[in-house]
């Protein structure tokens, strides 16, 4: 899922001026939706592997998010153990220690 929303001056988040101006996602499994500003961003999406115990980026492309809730598929020639939106933090993110997740705990 990503979202994305404006501070104002004094810090408060806004998901755009006026109701039209923001977006909605509420799962099955959700208590109460996600919302956000309008989404239209180029996102890196990476995966990386291990060879002879040095990280190796198996792949790293931008992909057009313009959804709150996003399912993306790629085939790689290694086996993955890290997954990433963001992988290297280039956008500003308000927990940056969440976007790259081990293989292994994805459900």
């Amino acid at each position: 899922n990503v979202s994305k929303y404006r501070n104002d001056e004094k810090g408060k988040i806004n998901f755009g001026d006026r109701k039209i101006d923001s977006i909605s996602f509420q799962g099955s499994d959700m208590e109460k939706p996600t919302y956000s500003v309008y989404l239209e961003d180029y996102i890196d999406i990476g995966i990386f592997g291990v060879d002879k115990e040095e990280e190796l980026e198996l792949y790293l492309k931008k992909h057009k998010i313009s959804e709150i809730n996003n399912t993306v598929s790629i085939i790689v020639d290694n086996d993955p153990i890290e997954v990433g939106i963001d992988p290297y933090n280039k956008l500003i993110d308000t927990d940056s220690g969440d976007n790259r997740i081990k293989v292994k705990e994805i459900k």
